[in-house]
């Protein structure tokens, strides 16, 4: 039985993408609360088990994955390095607040603030289906000697 009080999150098996993300109890307590179809149950790695699904689902369900497993991995960072209690509730609350934004993204326009502005050779754009963009940060602190990284300013 996977207690996900560990994970890592779950000692039942190897913290794997797979099973964290899709076979893990507490993945799949996420995954029943979506309407998301099961597919590949003999899938042996996450890429063969989403490469089937990509094929499967609608393009709105591969979104609607895609916001799942995110917001899955983003709970085990928060496990692992917060100590905090994981929550399937948490898991989909997450996953439609991502899914609003993603949303609001594909309209954004950035509008220029004066005729001085300065033009930079790239510009952040939103990804084209069926990609989705994860924007990292990293800070090295010399004097406490630290690394720290994160996503979405959480570190």
């Amino acid at each position: 039985m996977c207690m996900y009080t560990s994970w890592s999150m779950c000692s039942v098996a190897p913290e794997i993408a797979l099973h964290v993300l899709v076979r893990c109890n507490f993945a799949q307590d996420c995954w029943r609360q979506t309407s998301v179809p099961v597919v590949a149950p003999a899938a042996m790695t996450f890429t063969s088990w989403f490469e089937e699904g990509m094929d499967q689902w609608s393009d709105a369900k591969c979104v609607e994955a895609a916001m799942i497993l995110w917001s899955v991995w983003k709970l085990r960072n928060d496990v692992v390095w917060s100590s905090i209690s994981p929550s399937t509730d948490e898991v989909i609350h997450i996953a439609k607040v991502n899914y609003m934004d993603w949303c609001n993204a594909q309209h954004f326009e950035i509008e220029p603030h004066s005729a001085h502005q300065t033009v930079w050779p790239e510009q952040w754009s939103p990804s084209s289906f069926p990609f989705i963009k994860v924007n990292v940060n990293g800070a090295i602190f010399v004097h406490g000697r630290a690394i720290r990284g994160g996503v979405d300013g959480s570190f």
